[in-house]
């Protein structure tokens, strides 16, 4: 069973879709005495005269004004002290290792240092080789797939993936708020179920999507969850990608976002949904809009 989209949807609107399509800031001086007058000569021997009267002592004289001291002699400037020899530049301290085992090298620029990414059996030279936080394990290609022309027929958006054809790295945001890489399962079955919040035939798939996962992933197979719009019809945001997570129990099992279509349209046959895809280990298209929702077959 599968649901039709309504004629209201953005996706069929006018026949065209809503695409906006993009598929630390510092003296003294001595005093004079006066001296004594002689006595006169004539006078008549007889008695002594009556002796003289002792003249006033003379007033002593005014002692002197000190004279100036002398000013002090300038010292002499001090010589100017050498100056000091310049420190040798410190060696520069070796680079610490980041706490909790990271390493400063991330040679694939995906966000996990190399040291981690050995420890987790993964390629630090393959940006696509990785562990993502949803916990799905990309696997990995010696040599990735070059992808072909679409070649399946045109429904109104132009040609669509066919059978045979070698399909483009698909890069989404999924629920954890992080862009998955379909390359990053090259290697693996890939079943991806298009469809949206409000489809209920989707909403029974989804219930089937983390079974599918627990059963054959071991076998090199990854389910990925595409949702186009949410319950209005309308654009999605990450919570309610995590919301049909939560429902569906996907805890192994990727939820992407392309409420704009710009994936979709390059598989969808008919304007029903859910739209299933499954897609060999190179890449290449085993089954389009087949209604197939058991890979079986292939595994």
């Amino acid at each position: 069973m599968r649901a039709a989209l309504p004629a209201t949807s953005p996706a069929r609107r006018g026949g065209a879709l809503a695409l906006a399509l993009g598929l630390t800031a510092a003296i003294a001086c001595d005093p004079k005495s006066a001296e004594p007058s002689a006595e006169g000569d004539g006078a008549a021997d007889g008695a002594d005269g009556t002796d003289g009267t002792d003249g006033t002592d003379g007033t002593d004289g005014t002692d002197g004004t000190d004279g100036t001291d002398g000013t002090d002699g300038t010292d002499g400037t001090d010589g100017t002290d050498g100056t000091d020899g310049t420190d040798g530049t410190d060696g520069t301290d070796g680079t610490d290792g980041s706490d909790g085992g990271s390493s400063a090298t991330d040679a694939d620029g995906d966000g996990q240092s190399d040291e981690q990414e050995l420890a987790q059996g993964t390629d630090p030279d393959d940006r696509l080789s990785r562990v993502y936080l949803g916990g799905y394990t990309a696997q990995t290609c010696e040599v990735y797939p070059t992808a072909t022309a679409r070649t399946g027929a045109d429904v109104g958006q132009g040609p669509t993936w066919a059978p045979g054809d070698v399909v483009s790295n698909i890069r989404l945001d999924d629920q954890h708020g992080e862009k998955i890489d379909s390359y990053s399962f090259c290697g693996a079955h890939v079943m991806i179920a298009f469809g949206a919040m409000w489809c209920g035939p989707c909403q029974a798939l989804a219930g089937e999507a983390q079974d599918l996962q627990d059963e054959y992933g071991p076998s090199g197979f990854q389910m990925i969850e595409v949702l186009i719009e949410d319950t209005s019809g309308n654009n999605l945001d990450q919570a309610e990608l995590m919301l049909w997570d939560s429902n569906f129990g996907l805890d192994t099992v990727p939820v992407l976002d392309d409420d704009r279509y710009r994936t979709w349209v390059e598989f969808e046959q008919d304007w029903a949904i859910p739209t299933v895809v499954h897609i060999g280990p190179g890449m290449e298209v085993l089954s389009v809009d087949e209604g197939i929702h058991d890979p079986a077959r292939w595994l």
